[in-house]
């Protein structure tokens, strides 16, 4: 199948609704016959009635989770539409966070701000000091009872002042 061909090109009773709703699950070829390859039909049909949900559409089929995946990704038609339909769902959350940022929730217009609008300048700064703005300063202890003769020259010559 060409990359450029959807899906539904293939198999257009996809688009109804109905048919996906009562799609023959229990007796389709990918679930009966688990040891050999998926039906994309099938595949796209869980994958349609599951909202691009892998772990319903894989259970649906009576497959592993891992095991659609990676069948999927070497389908291009199929991952194509499982990013569709997870793109579907995250445009409708946004227009959920958009309405609730128009209708006034402060938390999720600074949300969207700060996520949308960082190009105008809407980004969260926090810088770490010290005590008053001063620097923060470390201590570190190291165990020198450990170290080699040589280690202790090198670490000598690291950490001594040079002759002025």
């Amino acid at each position: 199948m060409s990359s450029l061909m959807s899906i539904f090109d293939v198999y257009p009773k996809l688009l109804d609704d109905e048919y996906v709703s009562t799609y023959p699950f229990e007796s389709c070829y990918t679930k009966k016959d688990r040891l050999n390859a998926y039906a994309d039909e099938d595949v796209a049909a869980a994958l349609i009635l599951m909202e691009g949900n892998l772990s319903g559409a894989a259970k649906l089929l009576g497959r592993s989770r891992r095991s659609l995946e990676q069948y999927i990704v070497k389908i291009s038609h199929l991952r194509d539409l499982q990013e569709d339909l997870m793109a579907e769902f995250l445009d409708a959350v946004e227009t959920l966070q958009k309405n609730a940022a128009l209708a006034g929730d402060l938390t999720t217009q600074r949300f969207m701000l700060s996520t949308l609008g960082k190009d105008r300048g809407y980004v969260a700064r926090s810088e770490a000091t010290g005590k008053d703005g001063q620097p923060i300063h470390t201590k570190s202890q190291i165990d020198v009872t450990k170290m080699s003769d040589k280690a202790l020259e090198e670490l000598f010559k690291a950490t001594s002042k040079p002759d002025a």
